[in-house]
């Protein structure tokens, strides 16, 4: 309910002002009656009321001083002012301070009673904006994780703007980096349960999962963010500059005599002995590259994944920095980066037939010099690749192939040896091939069955148009009709509809003969004025008009 608080020093008038109406049958309360300024203050103070009527001269303290006081206290308070006509330069400053009206006296009691019914109206649409205002704020509050998430996502696959925008979307997040410092990207794989042992329930996993992203948020807190991995049981991190709350900066850059590198992986060795204590699961963390900023998080990122992959051979449960694998491994250098394109290429044409010369190819130069788990690597990086370029044709690698650790112990299990490992890495790329091949196939499917559709629309558009009717000639759902037609086309199927008519309508004006009522009919509308208004919208002419237009006149 709506709180009034009345002050005047005549006691008649107070009186006659709180009794003028039954108050409460207008949704307000009076909370208070003043004699004086001083008492109002009090009473302002006490009960916070929502509207004050108010002569404007009282002693020990003003009106306008009320007012002002009312406006220094940061209250919307919405304040009427009696005044006399010898006062009204004061009411005047009054509006000014804010006050939402002015009454001369004597007042009337039904304009009195308007002008506090009309600051009612406006209290209460106060009060619905300020529900509505934090309504919105707390569904974005709730949904502020997955936003951020969902950028950082982005960012990790080279999607994230740059420059100002960049910086306003890190500042609309929240997020604690700066779009033009240094960050990295850190994947952390978690270890799923030992499958010699007995299977823990799906739903369990699932909830160890879940909390294991909480704690890596909590522990990653004011430093960066995380984001949701390649598969179900991996988490991606951005680590940044900590945030300036005294316990100064984590130092990033990658260097001989450089301690970032420690720091950071100091970090990462608390965040698994944080996911082993809470939720029981070991984990690897794999340690990208520095990059410039966040919008150069994609390399950093990738270089995580690849760190990641030295597990096969090392084991689970280690912090593994990409800078340093690197340093100590320079037969990588000698990558088949000409063949992997190759590669990548057949299987996202979905060639089987060309992978086993392609991976001869792809081995064939460093053969001789590569030991046998590093051959396994070169395997490793040549499915992420592949994986990644697969994503532009929704297909998604871990679906068709299973998690990554399946994938790289199946390829461990080859010992590295060449012909062994090029029999099982073709048998998973050409189940790649088959799942783009099968990709196109619906595609193709699907392009067939919108040509049906349209087909039909062209035959049939002079009809009462029956979306049952049309689901009918393709044998699919209206709705999946519906969701089909306007991916493979861009619009929907009443627009399609509409525009195919006006054509049909057009070509129709060519025959003078034809009244405007009958072209409309021909093209399926019998409301001859409906379809005028329709064919105005789209043409900007109504079609006796049209008619008067080269070719027609």
């Amino acid at each position: 309910m709506i709180k009034l608080l009345i002050a005047d020093d005549e006691k008649m008038i107070r009186e006659g002002i709180a009794g003028i109406v039954d108050w409460r049958a207008h949704g307000i309360e009076l909370a208070g009656v003043a004699a004086d300024g001083h008492q109002a203050r009090t009473l302002f103070a006490a009960c916070r009321p929502d509207i004050v009527v108010t002569d404007i001269r009282m002693p020990g303290c003003s009106g306008l001083e009320l007012a002002r006081g009312i406006r220094a206290s940061g209250s919307t308070a919405k304040v009427v002012i009696l005044s006399g006509y010898e006062d009204f330069d004061y009411a005047q400053e009054a509006l000014r301070l804010g006050a939402a009206d002015y009454l001369l006296k004597p007042v009337m009691p039904d304009e009195l009673v308007a002008k506090v019914l009309e600051a009612r109206d406006a209290c209460r649409a106060e009060q619905r904006h300020a529900e509505e205002a934090a309504r919105l704020r707390a569904q974005l509050g709730e949904s502020m994780p997955l936003l951020r998430e969902r950028f950082l996502q982005q960012a990790a696959a080279g999607l994230a703007p740059t420059g100002e925008e960049l910086a306003a979307r890190l500042r609309y997040l929240g997020l604690p980096l700066a779009a033009d410092q240094p960050c990295r990207a850190l994947l952390v794989q978690l270890e799923p349960p030992d499958p010699a042992s007995e299977a823990e329930p799906e739903e369990e996993l699932q909830l160890r999962l879940l909390q294991a992203g909480q704690v890596l948020q909590q522990r990653v807190d004011g430093r960066g963010g995380i984001f949701p991995g390649p598969d179900v049981s991996s988490i991606g991190v951005v680590l940044g500059r900590e945030a300036a709350d005294g316990g100064g900066s984590v130092s990033l850059r990658d260097g001989e005599h450089d301690t970032g590198m420690e720091r950071v992986k100091r970090l990462a060795h608390e965040w698994q002995a944080a996911l082993q204590q809470a939720c029981g699961l070991g984990s690897t963390i794999g340690i990208g590259l520095e990059c410039g900023s966040v919008a150069e998080l994609r390399d950093s990122y990738i270089s995580a994944g690849e760190a990641c992959k030295y597990k096969a051979f090392l084991g689970g449960g280690h912090v593994l920095a990409y800078s340093e694998l690197q340093a100590g491994r320079p037969a990588l250098s000698a990558y088949p980066e000409e063949a992997e394109r190759e590669l990548v290429l057949a299987v996202k044409q979905g060639e089987s037939e060309r992978l086993t010369e392609l991976l001869a190819r792809f081995y064939r130069p460093s053969a001789a010099l590569l030991e046998p788990e590093y051959a396994v690597m070169q395997a490793m990086r040549l499915l992420s690749a592949i994986g990644m370029e697969l994503l532009t044709l929704s297909v998604r690698a871990a679906e068709v192939l299973g998690p990554d650790y399946q994938v790289w112990d199946r390829l461990h299990r080859s010992g590295g040896v060449l012909p062994d490992l090029l029999a099982e890495l073709e048998a998973l790329l050409d189940r790649l091939a088959a799942a783009v091949r099968a990709r196109h196939t619906r595609r193709d499917s699907d392009n067939r069955t919108v040509a049906q559709m349209i087909a039909y629309l062209q035959a049939h558009y002079n009809e009462p148009f029956r979306l049952d009717k049309l689901s009918e000639q393709v044998y699919l759902s209206p709705n999946y009709v519906c969701s089909l037609f306007k991916e493979e086309t861009g619009r929907n199927i009443s627009e399609y509809l509409i525009e195919l008519r006006i054509e049909r309508a057009k070509a129709l004006l060519a025959d003078p003969e034809l009244k405007v009522y009958e072209i409309a009919r021909r093209v399926g509308y019998t409301d001859s004025r409906y379809f005028n208004k329709l064919f105005k919208r789209h043409t900007g002419m109504n079609l006796s008009d049209y008619r008067r237009t080269p070719p027609f006149a």
